[in-house]
């Protein structure tokens, strides 16, 4: 990718002040990008975070298998609508590679009084970006 071309993406994904900050997912909610350079290719990563309750620690895998796919499916609406906003501004094709993703659960809130516990459930993914 060239100058203008990463300048454009990079105008697509920014999402830290104004109007684009705040999430049309949910208040529990977020997904955020970053650019990489790798061995001369250009990596963009999505980052999915929700927070979730797990009714005890033996709910942390049943809960990464539940909430795997919905992080799928916003992830894959969030890439649609990057790509569809490049091409309006740019008027070029935005091709994303994807390279591989992983997903975690961390628990954030624990009490000696209750099994529930709150997590962050983290989904990421990553692409080989091109625009042509």
């Amino acid at each position: 990718m060239n100058s203008s071309d990463l300048n454009t993406l990079g105008q697509v994904l920014e999402t830290s002040w104004g109007k684009a900050s705040t999430s049309s997912l949910s208040a529990t909610t977020s997904i955020k990008t970053s650019l990489s350079a790798q061995t001369g290719k250009t990596i963009l990563t999505t980052k999915y975070v929700v927070i979730i309750s797990l009714g005890s620690m033996q709910d942390v895998e049943p809960a990464k298998i539940r909430n795997f796919g919905e992080a799928e499916k916003i992830t894959k609406e969030y890439i649609k609508n990057t790509k569809k906003v490049f091409k309006d501004l740019s008027g070029k094709t935005l091709t994303l590679k994807d390279i591989n993703c992983d997903d975690s659960i961390e628990v954030i809130d624990t009490s000696a009084f209750t099994p529930r516990k709150t997590a962050y459930y983290r989904f990421n993914a990553h692409f080989d970006v091109s625009a042509s």
